[in-house]
Parts: C-alpha cells; structure tokens; sequence
C-alpha cells in the first residue's frame, strides 16, 4: 500500500526534491504474532510495532537459518563455530536460503547475500497553502526488483 503523508513547511525552497526512502509495512501473520507476542511479554495492549522491527526479527532469524544450514552440515563442534564466525561464508550461506515468510514479509536473498524487498520512494512537493505532502513516486517488486510504479 503506498501512503502518503502531510507535514507542515518550515524550510519552504530547501526541501525541493527532497526523497524519501521508505520500506513497506508488512501486514502478514507472523508479523501480526510478533506484534501480539511483544504485547503480551511486555503486558501492554498499546504497543504498535513498525517495520523496522519486523526487519529485525527477520535479520535474526535469517542467521538463526544459516546457523541451522551450518550445524545440519557438519559434526565437529569446532569447526561449525569457526564457520558462523566466518562473515564471508555465512553471507555465502544467506544468499543460498530458499525464501521464508518472515515477519516483514517474504525473505529472499540475492547472489551477494542482499536482502530482496520492495521499496517506496516518495518525493515531498510544496503546496500553494506552505504545506509538504510525501508523495509515492514508484515502488519496487521484491522478486523481480523491478519498478512497478
């Protein structure tokens, strides 16, 4: 879903062209578990979590994954903790995960271990009234990672 926010110009000329880079809130199951989770653990209903939150879980279980991938594949105690110590070859094991359902939505990697998402870019433009609307100038496809907007 692509937003769009208001806010009040107090730098009139200087926000001209502005961007903002902005990644999409998820709305799945497990993001709303983690949320219910969250609430529960720190008995408060009020609590709203947003999607860099989610991004963080996410970040978490993808090494706990690549962790597992590591563990499944050798014996020696030794040689597994060198392995996840190893940055160079735990990216080369993140980029090799089949995609999951994470909290932020799906979790996909590319060949240099980057994380495929979709993201929004908004552009703030001035209105006649000194107010900055952000307004949603594409998005991308986190499969193809192709603009769709």
């Amino acid at each position: 879903e692509v937003t769009q926010t208001t806010v009040r110009n107090e730098t009139q000329k200087y926000t001209k062209g502005l961007l903002s880079l902005s990644p999409k809130n998820p709305f799945n199951d497990m993001f709303t578990s983690l949320t219910s989770q969250v609430r529960e653990k720190a008995n408060d209903s009020t609590i709203e979590l947003d999607v860099y939150s989610a991004t963080l879980y996410d970040s978490v279980l993808t090494y706990a994954y690549a962790a597992k991938t590591i563990i499944d594949s050798n014996s020696d105690t030794t040689e597994i903790q060198s392995w996840i110590k190893n940055g160079t070859y735990m990216a080369k094991i993140i980029a090799s995960l089949d995609p999951f359902e994470g909290a932020s939505g799906t979790v996909a990697f590319g060949a240099n271990a980057d994380r495929k998402a979709s993201i929004e870019v908004f552009q703030a433009q001035l209105s006649d009234d000194n107010t900055i609307s952000m307004v949603a100038i594409f998005q991308t496809d986190p499969d193809s990672e192709e603009l769709v907007r």
